[in-house]
Formats: structure tokens, C-alpha cells, sequence
């Protein structure tokens, strides 16, 4: 499998400062200013950092696709950019608490297996709706099978970090407190067949397909980053005259 360019750490942390200081939303063409301002979720007051981890923060999870992908890419949710080629998309359901969009460090999505532990990539935050679509990687066996086994899968959020810092060591930390708060299996839900995709590009339009069923506040433009998602935002009040 060959390497996709590989897009920088730096790209995702200048684009979440800007979506946090922007905060726009991605609206049908021929909506007006104020079928938009009425269209649009809102975000009164921040809610307060959930504690992470904790077993109140607790995951459900809606759907699981077994993906293999015919050209492999270097994800920017690890330090080490290591090559990708397979995994889960799913869809969550968690409390909307902790899927708030913040402007710097979020609760990390985290995955583990009786054997394996991940930093789960995700496309968007969920927070109006309570889904968000995520991708958990898994290296792919010599006869084009996912490696890991998902029995006894844990989905939960972890300490708040950028995604771009984790590492092999943090994630290890990461577990032992996952551990320590007695964090337990995410019931199992039917995974679909394992299908092939082309490339990250492809996966990204099977998330943004999933986004529009579960997340339709964020439908994502064609040009929009999943390692940045399109956050929802505060209506203006008029002002009085």
C-alpha cells in the first residue's frame, strides 16, 4: 500500500482555533440569513468539562462497519503518524456533555480489545445531536482481514489531550485508568460485512453519508477536514431598536 500525503499536526490545531473562533456552519444554498439563524443549534453556555474517565460518561454504540482500504494513510490522531489500513467506522452515542466542541484539549475517544488500545479518529462533535462518527483503526492480516478482535471492546473518553500528542506510552497510561475506573465492554452491536474502500477520501464520504443520518446539524462542505470538524454554533439575538 502506498503512503497518502500526510496532512501536518499543525494544519489541525490552526483549524480548530479557527472553527472555535468562528464557530460556522455549512448551510443549504438558497437559505435565508434568518431561515439559517433558526436552523442553527445552540450553544447557550459551554457545559462544564466532564470528569474522564468515568463510567457517567458512557458510550453506546449505534453502528459498526469493518472497513479495509486499498491505499493506506498516515492518521494525525498519533504522534507517530502510524500508516493505516483498516478499521471500524462507527457511530456513538454519548452524554452531551463531553461531546461539546473546545477550542484546545477535548476528552480523547479511546478504543481497546483484550490485546490492543487505539486513539479513535473522529469527524465530527456531536454535540446537538448526541452521535458522533468515528474510526477505529486496525492493521489489516495477510489475507485482507482486520487484525484486531473487537470481543470485549471497550469505547470510552479519556484524559483531555490534543489527538495529534498521543502516543504508544499515553495510551498505555490511558488504559490504566480506564482500568482503575472500572470501565467496562460497550455492548456489542451487529457489525456490518467488511467492505473495501479506495482511500481516506472515501472513508471520509462514508462518515460524512453518516453524519447526514445521525449529525445532520453538521453536514460537512466538500472541502471540510474531518480531523477539524464543522462545530455548531449560537444564533446572534436581534438587537432592539
Amino acid at each position: 500500500m502506498t503512503r497518502m500525503k500526510r496532512r501536518t499536526t499543525s494544519l489541525i490545531f490552526t483549524t480548530r482555533i479557527a472553527l472555535f473562533a468562528s464557530l460556522t456552519l455549512a448551510m443549504p444554498a438558497g437559505m435565508t440569513a434568518a431561515a439559517q439563524q433558526v436552523a442553527m443549534p445552540v450553544i447557550s453556555v459551554m457545559p462544564a468539562l466532564p470528569v474522564t474517565p468515568s463510567t457517567a460518561a458512557g458510550v453506546k454504540v449505534i453502528s459498526m462497519q469493518g472497513v479495509v482500504l486499498a491505499e493506506s494513510y498516515a492518521t494525525d490522531f498519533r504522534s507517530e503518524h502510524p500508516q493505516v489500513s483498516g478499521g471500524w467506522i462507527i457511530v456513538i452515542e454519548a452524554d452531551k456533555a463531553v461531546l461539546a466542541p473546545r477550542a484546545l484539549a477535548e476528552p480523547l475517544v479511546l478504543a481497546s480489545g483484550a490485546k490492543w488500545i487505539e486513539s479513535v479518529e473522529w469527524f465530527n462533535h456531536g454535540f446537538a445531536s448526541g452521535h458522533r462518527v468515528c474510526f477505529v483503526p486496525s492493521p489489516v492480516g495477510e489475507k485482507g482481514a482486520l487484525a484486531r478482535d473487537t470481543e470485549g471492546m471497550r469505547i470510552w473518553f479519556g484524559t483531555p489531550r490534543l489527538p495529534e500528542s498521543v502516543d504508544a506510552a499515553m495510551l498505555e497510561q490511558e488504559r490504566a485508568l480506564a482500568d482503575a475506573a472500572k470501565i467496562q465492554p460497550t455492548p456489542p452491536v451487529t457489525t456490518a460485512a467488511t467492505v473495501q474502500l479506495a482511500n481516506r477520501d472515501a472513508l471520509i464520504a462514508s462518515a460524512r453519508e453518516l453524519i447526514a443520518q445521525y449529525a445532520p446539524d453538521e453536514v460537512q462542505s466538500e472541502s471540510a477536514t474531518p480531523a477539524a470538524p464543522v462545530a455548531p454554533v449560537a444564533p446572534v439575538a436581534p438587537v432592539a431598536k
